[in-house]
């Protein structure tokens, strides 16, 4: 088989702290999935997270566009569009046989986790995000 995959997910803020999700595969990482037919992708970050997670939330800015190869399926390529999304309502929980942990932690445990046990890049990913929330929430001057 080959061809693309399309994906969507976010780095969720809650405060200061961060929503991370640990994959099947035990690595830290934001949650993301599928992009169904006729769905933007911003409804498919924010359907993602809350399927994944338990979380609602809502994407305020686009973060980054990813693309790799799927290992288990040969030639795919996935495209995945991260968004920095802020915290809706919820409790975080793991979507059974998809991830093994879904957990708010502080900013600087999920620069931690993400920079020992995740995939290469989604530490500086993680800062881009704060960097990008903080902007949007800083309020403008008239």
């Amino acid at each position: 088989m080959s061809g693309r995959e399309r994906s969507a997910g976010g780095v969720v803020f809650r405060g200061g702290e961060v929503l991370l999700i640990r994959d099947t595969y035990g690595r830290w990482s934001f949650p993301k999935g599928h992009v169904e037919a006729g769905e933007t992708d911003e409804k498919a970050a924010e359907r993602e997270v809350l399927e994944e997670t338990g979380i609602t939330a809502h994407a305020v800015a686009p973060l980054a566009d990813l693309s790799y190869p799927l290992p288990r399926l040969d030639d795919t390529i996935k495209d995945v569009k991260l968004f920095v999304m802020s915290f809706q309502s919820g409790r975080p929980r793991p979507l059974k046989n998809e991830t093994m942990t879904a957990r708010f932690m502080a900013f600087t445990d999920a620069l931690d986790a993400l920079g020992k046990r995740s995939y290469p890049g989604y530490d500086g990913l993680l800062r881009q995000a704060r960097q990008i929330h903080e902007r949007e929430n800083t309020p403008r001057r008239a």
